[in-house]
């Protein structure tokens, strides 16, 4: 699976960058490597909903049901300065803030890895995979024992 999501970051990268020519100051490498660590989180969190659920549908249900919140309150499709206090507090708990942040960060500021808010991206990211695998194998391991 993690050919796949390679491939489709390589493929975003250069349709975003190259072909549609969005301006980026900053390293496209960075950009590249956050934009990869989202595509693994991102199947990581399809892999922790499919050992929860029973069934297709229910992993359809619920990837559904939590997909448009985590990008609204992450900053996609709302900026979090508009949001309230509390939305914005949970948005900063959601996968994809920091790295969202980070990104936007390297692409219009320039901002290489040792800027904290591009490393909080990379840290962030590497916490989320490492949160929904370890979750995934203690929950293949209760499964297992019963």
């Amino acid at each position: 699976m993690s050919f796949f999501a390679f491939f489709q970051s390589i493929i975003s990268v250069i349709l975003v960058y190259f072909l549609y020519a969005v301006p980026c100051d900053g390293s496209l490498v960075l950009v590249f490597i956050l934009v990869f660590l989202q595509a693994i989180n991102g199947e990581a969190f399809g892999f922790l909903c499919s050992v929860f659920a029973r069934s297709i549908t229910e992993v359809n249900f619920i990837n559904l049901g939590l997909y448009y919140p985590i990008i609204h309150l992450s900053g996609v499709a709302w900026p979090l300065s508009g949001m309230s206090t509390i939305i914005r507090t949970i948005g900063y708990m959601c996968p994809l803030t920091y790295a969202i942040q980070a990104v936007r960060n390297i692409q219009s500021k320039g901002w290489g890895i040792f800027n904290i808010e591009v490393l909080a991206g990379f840290i962030s990211s590497l916490v989320w995979i490492a949160i929904f695998c370890i979750t995934i194998v203690g929950l293949l391991a209760v499964k297992r024992v019963r």
